[in-house]
């Protein structure tokens, strides 16, 4: 019986944390203007954080948010594109009743 409500309790813990934990979304888009130097620019304004590879290895910025760009690297698509990430925070106040009642009825097992 205890077994059953240790499971039970791993499980929720686990359901629990990987809907409160954030997500993060990722776009591909072109070079375009994403060049090194407005990628740089544009992190200096917004308290970003610049970082750059080695020559040809790409470059990108990371804000607070933990939103950002990466752009260039290895293969020719890569050396031709971005990818622009953006994190999106989970909605625990949509899922919290669902939670309720899935604790309720663990309770009752």
């Amino acid at each position: 019986m205890s077994t059953r409500f240790t499971l039970t309790g791993i499980i929720l813990l686990a359901s629990m944390v990987s809907i409160i934990a954030d997500s993060a979304i990722a776009q591909t888009v072109p070079l375009g203007n994403n060049t090194p130097r407005n990628v740089k620019q544009f992190c200096k304004q917004n308290g970003g954080t610049f970082f750059a590879g080695a020559k040809d290895w790409g470059y990108g910025c990371m804000l607070d948010d933990r939103s950002g760009i990466v752009c260039g690297g290895v293969t020719a698509k890569q050396k031709s594109t971005c990818e622009r990430t953006r994190v999106r925070p989970s909605d625990f106040r949509r899922i919290r009743p669902i939670l309720g009642r899935v604790a309720r009825l663990a309770g009752k097992l």
